[in-house]
């Protein structure tokens, strides 16, 4: 990634975070409905970010670390009710 796109990344990053800090400070924005969102976000959003980051052309040694990924995520799963 060049230079000029990382920054640009960076700015917009914290113009969201702005938004969101004004949204919070003028009382837009209720107690619950954060909650929610950010259920949405943990719960939908990263999952698909996470699977997403995976999308490229198809390979066998891609699919090997999909499923490496896999397998490791619901070994953390098992040692976590454990």
């Amino acid at each position: 990634m060049a230079l000029g796109q990382l920054t640009n990344q960076i700015v917009l990053m914290f113009v969201l975070m702005l938004v969101g800090v004004l949204i919070n400070k003028l009382g837009f924005m209720q107690a619950q409905t954060s909650n929610d969102l950010t259920n949405i976000l943990l719960y939908i959003v990263s999952p698909c970010l996470i699977i997403g980051a995976f999308e490229q052309h198809y390979s066998a040694s891609r699919m090997q670390q999909l499923m490496l990924v896999c397998v490791g995520i619901f070994i953390f799963y098992i040692i976590e009710i454990f």
